[in-house]
């Protein structure tokens, strides 16, 4: 009976740690990715490539003047042109916005996880980053300075490169940003980012070249990492297809060496714009590695209820840890430049969140 109970103390005190790692491994993960991400769910609408948004030929970050205008016309639920301008159109910068973009993010969260051996919350500021960019037609240089480091604010630069376009469809880049693999989204702990370390501290040295097309955009690209003693490479390929005017389905390669294993990682996601309010987003990859194999799923199926406001089911699957999480969501787009987001799911428990973004 003794050694019962004992059994019994310890599989909970066990299941009380896990809970607790759990927690602080989320918060971990909000407080360092911080990178900006574009929104996919554009394609439903009929853009298909990120570049006509943002300088970055595979989205997010620094937006063109196009870009800001979109914001606006299709993202907001109320808003104006000049409202859509860098700061609000606070500070006029028309007389140089042909060579030079500004801009930047301020993130917010607000996090709450909640099971039988734990119940906790907890607000954490994720990024106050400014970014400048000297665009012209044929190349750009770009970098953005700021981050936060266990809730103090630093001003050094984790993401910077130079652009070079021979020709309006074909670009080279290099310098030290997110290789391009997968969906580049905003949910920041979805499995496809988080496992596939894309999401968290995610910016490497990279080259990369891009053809993009009406129809079809081609990128190539080799990434280093260094830290500490550990040493990684990899290479990436990607190839997507838009077609019907709101559909786009892609497949990516990655090969991955670092000082403890090598693994092989194919996968695929599509945007899928059934109406102008419906609209799907899903991945699914395929890890190989020496000791096991892994496969990693996501799934967004949304509905506009009206213009700027998401209503969003949720799911995600990781095997062979058997870890499922599922859930609803909203996004909501008050005004250009705010976007409010927030889930709530269950995965061992409730796990909730809510977050708070200004894109300058």
């Amino acid at each position: 009976m003794i050694s019962l109970n004992k059994n019994k103390s310890e599989n909970e005190s066990d299941k009380k740690m896990k809970s607790k790692i759990l927690m602080g491994l989320l918060i971990f993960i909000f407080v360092k990715i911080n990178k900006a991400f574009c929104f996919p769910e554009l394609v439903r609408h009929g853009y298909n490539n990120c570049i006509a948004c943002h300088v970055s030929p595979s989205g997010g970050g620094l937006l063109t003047q196009y870009g800001r205008g979109l914001s606006n016309e299709v993202l907001s639920s109320w808003g104006s042109e000049k409202e859509a301008q860098f700061l609000n159109g606070v500070i006029d910068t028309s007389s140089v916005s042909e060579w030079i973009q500004f801009g930047g993010d301020i993130r917010a969260v607000q996090i709450h996880k909640e099971d039988a051996y734990i119940k906790k919350g907890r607000f954490i500021p994720m990024e106050a980053s400014f970014s400048i960019g000297l665009v012209r037609e044929q190349w750009a240089a770009v970098s953005k300075f700021g981050n936060f480091e266990n809730r103090i604010w630093k001003p050094y630069s984790d993401t910077y490169y130079i652009m070079y376009k021979p020709r309006e469809e074909l670009s080279f880049r290099a310098g030290k940003f997110t290789p391009q693999y997968g969906l580049t989204i905003s949910d920041h702990i979805a499995f496809i980012k988080s496992f596939l370390d894309l999401g968290l501290q995610s910016s490497r040295n990279t080259i990369e070249a891009q053809w993009t097309d009406e129809k079809i955009t081609a990128n190539i690209s080799h990434s280093e990492k260094s830290l500490a003693g550990f040493k990684e490479q990899s290479n990436q390929t990607q190839i997507q297809y838009f077609f019907a005017d709101k559909y786009k389905i892609a497949a990516n390669y990655m090969s991955r060496k670092d000082n403890f294993s090598q693994k092989n990682i194919w996968g695929f996601w599509s945007i899928l714009g059934f109406t102008q309010n419906l609209f799907w987003v899903n991945e699914f990859d395929w890890i190989k590695q020496t000791e096991k194999n892994t496969t990693v799923s996501y799934n967004k199926l949304g509905y506009t209820i009206t213009k700027g406001l998401d209503l969003l089911l949720l799911s995600e699957t990781l095997t062979p840890n058997k870890s499922t999480r599922a859930g609803l969501g909203f996004q909501y787009y008050p005004r250009p430049h705010i976007e409010l987001s927030g889930a709530w799911t269950k995965q061992e428990g409730d796990y909730a969140w809510l977050l708070f973004h200004y894109y300058m």
